[in-house]
């Protein structure tokens, strides 16, 4: 294995793990922004 593709192979597991990071922050985050927002309803709802 030469060094071009070591360094290829390097880059594109660091922007797949970053992709999956980053997917997972973003569904995190609307999760508990919808949470938050159902959460709210329910408590004026039942007031």
């Amino acid at each position: 294995m030469n060094t071009s593709s070591m360094v290829e192979s390097i880059a594109t597991s660091v922007l797949a793990v970053a992709g999956i990071v980053f997917l997972t922050t973003i569904g995190m985050a609307s999760a508990v922004v919808a949470g938050t927002v159902l959460a709210g309803g329910y408590i004026l709802a039942t007031r």
